[in-house]
């Protein structure tokens, strides 16, 4: 049987089962055996315990749904029957019921009222209630690990007495709550890494085989560059509506922390605050995990499971099978394999925890400096760039990368910024976009930053024009200057009328390399508009040209992997309401046909070949760019480039 960081394609169940639910009683074990045989998946996870609290197996060490029948050993059977791993999902920090049995296990808040659903990282939740029932899964059923949910994004700061008491074991001085919050949600944030490491190492004492995650850990929603974390993989449930955005960013999030990963497709969408399910479509699924595939990440599909019966219906078993061959057919040219570096659009660290304030992790809503990132990420990936994410604080090599692009940072350490300076000087191409980061790189290129202002501008490239609102930061376009300033492409609107141009761009050749420094956040910009004179302005700031060129198409995007001597150009077709506010299903994505395709290649290749099809492709190859047609691309196809 594999371990879960072997494994490729999964199906996720829950329900987080509340105290009236019935568990069992009505299962179908040949439904069950039947859709094991058909999807045919690497591992499966089922409900075990979700942020109610209630377990939905017999267990002494808290509260449990009425058991009519102890549905795990079935689970258990079935799934050995069929060489599957299965896993717990549970519901970690978060534990309303725990809560209710033992009051002083809950976060105390900034008011003194105690949290109702997360518990205390501090507390002895974890010894008494979490790795007693994740031990007793492994030991009494046989379960090869857990999907640990609720916990990153559950987690609060913590005022009780047992974490300020910590906090003075720590530092010898009572935390600064008026002047110095900061240092505390540290100190909090700390603790919820070191509970993990906790009662991973506690459990693998005993059961070494038994493999653990914490839902969103390391992901955009709780980044670090900790070396010293427990997790054997990563994992992440992508959003129920705007998963195929959710995907890209995700997806390359996960991939730079050296993990295997996966992320997870809802095969359902809810309409809030009503809860109104809606059922999606084998396409739309396989559009969400085409954008995962393509970087190298394993896969799952979350179905809706009931507690008494099992799957919940016959539908849901044929949409598995389809997106399961899907994925299957992608597996060998795709997953783990290595992501080529191109274009590195890098995280800030620092940046990031310092934006979030009394939030210890991403709380579903986008800050910001997040956003920023995230945006600056899909622009890219529209102007047709192959891009990567690098968080800062890895100190990491770049000089592999083509392009780096630092987005809006309010400070970096001398030695992060001489990096990025030396990065250029070594022919690198860097790209510092924001007001903020500019004001940090501004005198090397001897630019004279005026002032900052909150203002409505058009940034103007040839004729194309985006008027834009946000932060702007005026940098001196004077003789004296040893950069090169590019003043018509901005103006700045006071009261709707045009005044004085000012740089929207300024670049530097330094040793090898350049600098261009762009005066405000090009992804907040994109993040509504999704405009193309933003995109063409980029591509001329960029100013280098994609590996990969699509003659212009901006909804399929290029990912680059590699492994031995081959290339596989990924092309993912993203056509649909990808950027709707609200809830979308649909059926249909719209197929790219006659898709022009040249690739920047070393050396003539032997051969291109049209996977997962086997079509051999004709190809023309002269001054180092491989040139073929594709015919039809539905969803994702892959380009394999032989040399």
């Amino acid at each position: 049987m594999k371990k879960r960081t072997d494994t490729f394609l999964g199906i996720h169940f829950d329900f987080h089962a509340q105290r009236d639910y019935k568990i069992g009683g009505k299962y179908n074990e040949s439904q069950i055996d039947d859709f094991l045989q058909r999807v045919k998946p690497d591992f499966v996870q089922v409900d075990s315990k979700g942020h109610p609290g209630v377990a939905s197996f017999p267990t002494p060490y808290g509260m449990h749904a009425e058991i009519v029948e102890d549905v795990m050993p079935i689970w258990r059977k079935l799934t050995k029957k069929h060489d599957v791993a299965l896993l717990a999902h549970y519901s970690g920090v978060q534990d309303d019921e725990a809560i209710i049995a033992h009051p002083d296990w809950a976060v105390v808040n900034s008011d003194g009222s105690k949290d109702t659903r997360a518990t205390s990282v501090f507390s002895p939740y974890v010894d008494e209630r979490l790795i007693p029932e994740l031990k007793l899964l492994a030991d009494k059923y046989g379960f090869n690990g857990a999907w640990v949910d609720g916990e990153c994004w559950g987690t609060k700061i913590d005022y009780s007495e047992k974490a300020i008491n910590a906090f003075k074991e720590k530092y010898g001085k009572e935390p600064d709550f008026e002047n110095n919050l900061k240092e505390y949600a540290d100190f909090c944030r700390d603790r919820f890494w070191e509970y993990t490491k906790y009662y991973i190492n506690q459990i693998k004492k005993e059961y070494p085989d038994f493999q653990i995650t914490s839902n969103w850990a390391m992901s955009s929603q709780s980044p670090s560059s900790r070396q010293d974390l427990a997790f054997e993989f990563l994992s992440g449930d992508l959003a129920p509506k705007g998963a195929v955005n959710s995907a890209k960013i995700e997806s390359r999030m996960l991939e730079q922390n050296g993990k295997p990963w996966d992320l997870m497709a809802w095969s359902f969408t809810l309409r809030f605050p009503d809860l109104i399910t809606t059922y999606k479509s084998a396409v739309q699924l396989k559009q969400e995990l085409a954008n995962v595939l393509s970087l190298g990440g394993g896969v799952q599909v979350y179905l809706a499971q009931q507690p008494e019966k099992g799957i919940n219906n016959d539908h849901m078993i044929d949409v598995a099978i389809d997106v399961a061959k899907f994925c299957r057919e992608r597996e060998k040219f795709c997953h783990k394999k290595s992501v080529v570096k191109e274009t590195c659009v890098l995280i800030s660290e620092k940046s990031y925890y310092d934006e979030l304030g009394e939030v210890l992790f991403h709380n579903f809503t986008r800050h910001p400096y997040v956003n920023d990132v995230y945006q600056n990420v899909l622009l890219l990936l529209d102007c047709g760039y192959h891009v990567t994410n690098v968080m800062i604080e890895r100190n990491q090599d770049l000089s592999e990368y083509k392009t780096v692009v630092l987005t809006n940072v309010e400070d970096l350490t001398e030695k992060q910024k001489q990096d990025l300076i030396k990065y250029a000087e070594n022919g690198g191409n860097l790209i510092v976009a924001g007001d903020k980061s500019c004001k940090l790189f501004a005198k090397d290129l001897g630019v004279d930053v005026l002032k900052t202002e909150d203002k409505y501008f058009s940034v103007c490239e040839g004729e194309l024009v985006t008027k834009v609102h946000g932060n702007f930061t005026y940098l001196s376009d004077s003789p004296n200057t040893t950069a090169k300033c590019y003043t018509a492409s901005i103006k700045i609107f006071d009261h709707f009328e045009d005044s004085e141009c000012f740089p929207a761009r300024v670049e530097k050749v330094i040793g090898k390399g350049r600098i261009c420094l762009i005066p405000f956040e090009t992804g907040n910009a994109y993040s509504n508009l999704k405009d193309h004179a933003l995109r063409k302005f980029i591509m001329q700031s960029v100013g280098v040209e994609p590996t990969v060129s699509l003659g212009g198409v901006q909804n399929v995007n290029a990912v680059l992997l590699e492994d031995d001597n081959k290339l596989y150009v990924n092309l993912v077709n993203n056509n649909g309401c990808q950027n709707s506010v609200e809830p979308v299903v649909f059926d249909y994505v719209c197929p790219v046909c006659d898709l022009e395709v040249s690739i920047k290649c070393a050396s003539k290749p032997k051969k291109l070949t049209w996977q997962p099809q086997g079509k051999k492709l004709k190809f023309k190859y002269k001054d180092g760019i491989a040139t073929c047609k594709i015919d039809k691309l539905e969803i994702h196809g892959i380009i394999e480039l032989e040399f």
